[in-house]
C-alpha cells in the first residue's frame, strides 16, 4: 500500500481522485476560473462532467477534482497544488517554505468535511457553504415575489418604489437560510468547532445538509 493511499485511508478519503459533491446544493468543488495562481478561490460550481471514468472526461475539467496526498493536504489534480484557509473560504496555495497548510479529514458517519490547522495551538473547522437566496419583493399584503438574477431592482439591492408599499430583501437576519437563488455558484465557509462540543444543538436542519458531503471517486484505469 502506497503513502498516498495509507493517508488517504487515515483522513477518510478514498485513495485516488475524486470528486467533492454538496448535498446542500448538488454543487461540486471548483477552483474558480480553472486558474493555478496563487490564492485562487475555491467555489462550488455545477458539475462539468457527466462521465467518472478518468479515460473520457476532458481534462480541462481536473479543476473539479481532488485528491489526499501524503501528509494529508487536500490537492487540486489541475494543478497539483494544495488548498489553504483564507478569510473562512478555501484558496489554492503555492506552497513555500515555512508555511503550514491545513490537512483535510472525512468523516464517513456524519458525511463531513473538517479542516485542520496546526498554527499556534490548533484549531479544527466543519466545511458548510453560505446560502444564497433569491431576491423577493415583499407587499404589505403579505405576496412575495421573485426577482430574475438580471433584474435591475435585484442586482442594485434597491427598489424605487414607495418603501410603504413594497421592500426588496435579498439577504438579512429576519429572513430564514434558504438558499433558492438560480445563481450557479456558492461558496465554501469554515465554521470553528469545540473539541466539547461538535454538535451544536442550535444547526437548523438546513445547516446541517449544507455540513453533508459526498465523496464520489474518479475511476482510473
Amino acid at each position: 500500500m502506497s503513502r498516498s493511499t495509507d493517508a488517504a485511508n487515515d483522513h477518510g478519503f478514498p485513495a485516488g481522485d475524486f470528486m467533492i459533491v454538496s448535498a446542500g446544493c448538488w454543487r461540486v468543488f471548483d477552483v474558480k476560473k480553472c486558474s493555478t495562481s496563487d490564492g485562487s478561490e475555491i467555489i462550488l460550481f455545477p458539475s462539468k462532467e457527466r462521465s467518472l471514468d478518468q479515460q473520457s472526461r476532458d481534462p480541462w475539467n481536473n479543476n473539479q477534482v481532488f485528491s489526499i496526498d501524503e501528509h494529508g493536504l487536500l490537492v487540486s489534480k489541475a494543478s497539483g497544488y494544495p488548498i489553504d484557509i483564507q478569510d473562512a473560504g478555501l484558496v489554492l496555495r503555492h506552497p513555500r517554505s515555512g508555511i503550514s497548510l491545513p490537512t483535510a479529514s472525512y468523516l464517513p458517519e456524519t458525511q463531513e468535511i473538517r479542516i485542520h490547522t496546526s498554527v499556534g495551538q490548533g484549531h479544527t473547522y466543519i466545511l458548510t457553504y453560505t446560502p444564497k437566496r433569491n431576491p423577493r419583493l415583499f407587499f404589505e399584503n403579505g405576496i412575495s415575489a421573485l426577482l430574475p438574477l438580471n433584474d435591475p431592482f435585484a442586482a442594485s439591492g434597491a427598489w424605487d418604489g414607495s418603501s410603504t408599499t413594497s421592500t426588496l430583501a435579498t439577504d438579512g437576519a429576519d429572513l430564514d437560510d434558504s438558499d433558492d437563488s438560480l445563481d450557479w455558484n456558492r461558496t465554501p465557509k469554515l465554521v470553528e468547532i469545540s473539541h466539547q462540543r461538535e454538535r451544536d444543538a442550535g444547526v437548523s436542519e438546513k445547516e446541517r445538509l449544507r455540513r453533508t458531503w459526498f465523496i464520489v471517486p474518479i475511476q482510473s484505469a
